[in-house]
């Protein structure tokens, strides 16, 4: 049942990226999709590391929300106040599911390359999807090598 279901799912995935030349509509569009995003009042800061900051490869990611909190399950019923934190560093993410304090050396999998990076950390709805606006924080950061 679960392979029939991955199969189902994958050839609609194909269908869905055979298209014809016309052009999509307007409520398709990215865009609107995120324009009917809830808002959420949840105002995410990185504590650590600072801006600015050269750091070794011990560094913890430390957040601070407020107004909302993280949440371990994912649902699609959105409530503004619940979400998760998504983790991306130099671009490419990191977690999905992270916490307030991960400590990034875990998140990659090992260690950190020497030299500057960007901690871009996003709380997001229970369904993975971004509020309206987003709830984005960012940092820049150096790793001593």
């Amino acid at each position: 049942m679960r392979r029939m279901l991955i199969v189902v799912a994958a050839l609609a995935l194909g269908l869905a990226g055979c298209g014809s030349d016309a052009e999509p509509a307007d409520d398709a569009s990215p865009t609107a999709a995120v324009a009917e995003r809830p808002a959420s009042p949840a105002v995410l800061t990185i504590v650590e590391p600072q801006a600015g900051a050269t750091v070794g490869q011990d560094v913890v990611m430390e957040l601070q929300l407020e107004g909302a909190e993280v949440i371990p399950e994912v649902t699609t019923e959105l409530d503004p106040r619940e979400g998760h934190i998504h983790i991306k560093l130099d671009g490419e993410t990191l977690s999905l599911l992270a916490g307030l304090r991960e400590p990034l050396a875990d998140l990659t999998g090992g260690t950190l390359a020497p030299g500057p990076h960007l901690l871009e950390t996003e709380f997001v709805a229970g369904d993975h999807g971004p509020f309206n606006p987003r709830v984005v924080a960012t940092v820049s950061f150096s790793v001593e090598g």
